[in-house]
């Protein structure tokens, strides 16, 4: 038996860095007839990565559709998000934890019904944070300094879950 991760990307920057290595699928939504995220499997390893074309605030139905799909416990399932509460160019992993108000975590337990999955969670914290809204500063575009520093960190978080 090959226990395999499944990652959930509600996060752009990390799913760029890592699309070269991997075969992009798709899974289909039966229900709504309609494609609902990217799946890619990286060739020798033993996890799956997934980036929901939902709206965020959707992102629980590619989940469960996906998990459905491969058959797949929530427990298996890791999320890789960005988070405002972490400066840029930090993380924290975390397991059974509230969603802190990101639409994406909280449509995915919303869906599966449990916390219980593990989460990386991505600093995107800066000092522009202080002068636009929320909702309108995760829209953004990271500057070419901020995403080195994000990029910088994939590699040690990579380390770390295998």
């Amino acid at each position: 038996y090959i226990f395999i991760f499944v990652f959930i990307i509600l996060f752009t920057t990390f799913f760029v860095y890592v699309k070269r290595e991997i075969i992009i699928l798709f899974v289909v939504d039966m229900m709504f007839d309609r494609y609902i995220c990217y799946v890619g499997v990286c060739k020798g390893e033993d996890f799956i990565l997934i980036k929901p074309l939902t709206f965020m605030n959707e992102s629980g139905a590619a989940v469960t559709a996906a998990l459905a799909y491969y058959k797949l416990s929530p427990q298996e399932l890791i999320v890789i998000q960005d988070d405002l509460d972490i400066e840029l160019g930090k993380y924290k992993i975390s397991v059974d934890s509230r969603s802190a108000g990101h639409n994406g975590v909280q449509s995915i337990i919303d869906r599966l019904k449990t916390k219980n999955f593990k989460r990386i969670r991505i600093g995107i914290k800066t000092p522009a944070l202080e002068k636009i809204p929320a909702e309108k500063f995760v829209l953004q575009k990271f500057n070419d300094e901020e995403e080195k520093k994000i990029l910088g960190l994939m590699a040690e978080i990579i380390k770390q879950i295998k």
